[in-house]
């Protein structure tokens, strides 16, 4: 048999095909289901409504379907354009980007092998993204992003400000920050932040400021069992919720050490990036498999062209559901993937060379 028919089918038929079933909604009944809570965020907003629910308003039951918006306000702000369309339409100009987003966080990182891209669209974090309308794809643009501005004086914490407002689990990218000595760049970047994030809540009303802690609170504690990371391992041995904060405090801390560890490591500045991303994923408090899509930017740091490397993330089709319902095997699939992708090339020791990205400068 020959090669070339048999990788186009499974690396470029395949994925399409998968991507227009999943975006078709052809696996579950409420396609773009995490789109939908942003998208009425920003309706809110243009109409002059308060997006965010009560406390008392998130059901306690965690198998209850739960489409609060608990994103920071300036999300809500930047989804009015969305929000003035109808939801369909709004829904399916979306969900283009967040493909658009998957090629682009692949191309910005200098992955030029079509084959790459076919495994990245087949992977089961990447389609779930795209089922589900969720951020995960933007996100991970945002973090490549952030790697190939890691030297510029404004672009960099811009980058940084717009990735952590967008979804706070990605704190760790400060870590980063000071741990490769780019202290500037983290006070800009902390500055950005809070400037943009005031203004959101600004626009929303900063009375929502005020309850907007203990609603995480009431959403962590609903959703602890259900997630992928070291909260959702905790509990699906019996761990009280007491023990899931102490758990994600523990790798938040762990983790951090580890960034810092690996930024002096070899001088290899790809590596303390990548254990910036694996933090990013087992030290939230609510982690979903569609988070993991972030692990295309380590594996596209440690080669592009295909490789063993790539298919890695496959292994996450052992365990497609998008919540853990308190299994401990599929919470330990993603966990497994996520350290092997990250912690893997460095270790082959030798088997892959990882080279940085030509035309862009080297920290100094």
């Amino acid at each position: 048999m020959r090669r070339e028919p048999l990788e186009w089918t499974l690396l470029g038929v395949l994925p399409v095909l998968l991507v227009l079933a999943f975006a078709l909604g052809a696996r579950h009944h409420q396609p773009a289901f995490d789109f939908r809570a942003i998208w009425q965020a920003g309706r809110d907003v243009a109409h002059g409504h308060n997006p965010y629910p009560t406390v008392a308003g998130i059901p306690s039951n965690p198998a209850a379907q739960h489409d609060e918006f608990i994103y920071p306000a300036v999300v809500a702000v930047a989804m009015v354009p969305f929000g003035l369309m109808p939801f369909g339409i709004a829904a399916g100009v979306f969900v283009a980007i967040l493909v658009a987003s998957v090629a682009a966080t692949l191309r910005v990182l200098g992955v030029r092998d079509w084959r790459c891209y076919g495994v990245a669209f087949a992977s089961i974090p990447v389609l779930e993204s795209i089922r589900l309308g969720a951020l995960s794809p933007l996100l991970a643009l945002g973090v490549a992003g952030v790697w190939v501005a890691r030297d510029r004086r404004w672009r960099l914490p811009a980058i940084v400000a717009a990735v952590v407002l967008a979804k706070l689990f990605l704190w760790p990218l400060f870590v980063w920050l000071l741990a490769t000595r780019r202290l500037g760049a983290a006070v800009r970047a902390a500055l950005l932040s809070a400037v943009v994030g005031g203004l959101g809540w600004a626009v929303v009303g900063v009375g929502t400021l005020g309850s907007y802690p203990a609603l995480l609170a009431k959403m962590s504690d609903v959703q602890f069992r259900n997630t992928v990371g070291v909260a959702g391992l905790l509990t699906s041995f019996g761990g009280a919720v007491a023990s899931a904060h102490a758990g994600v405090m523990f790798a938040a801390i762990l983790g951090s050490a580890g960034i810092v560890a690996a930024a002096r490591w070899r001088e290899e500045p790809e590596l303390a990036f990548g254990v910036m991303v694996l933090v990013s994923l087992l030290a939230s408090p609510i982690a979903w498999l569609h988070y993991d899509v972030l692990l295309l930017v380590p594996i596209a740091l440690a080669c592009r062209r295909l490789s063993g490397w790539w298919l890695l993330p496959l292994a996450l089709w052992a365990a497609p559901q998008p919540q853990s319902d308190g299994s401990a095997w599929r919470i330990a699939v993603p966990i497994a993937v996520a350290v092997a992708v990250v912690l893997g090339p460095p270790l082959a020791d030798g088997l892959i060379r990882w080279k940085p990205l030509r035309g862009v400068a080297q920290p100094g």
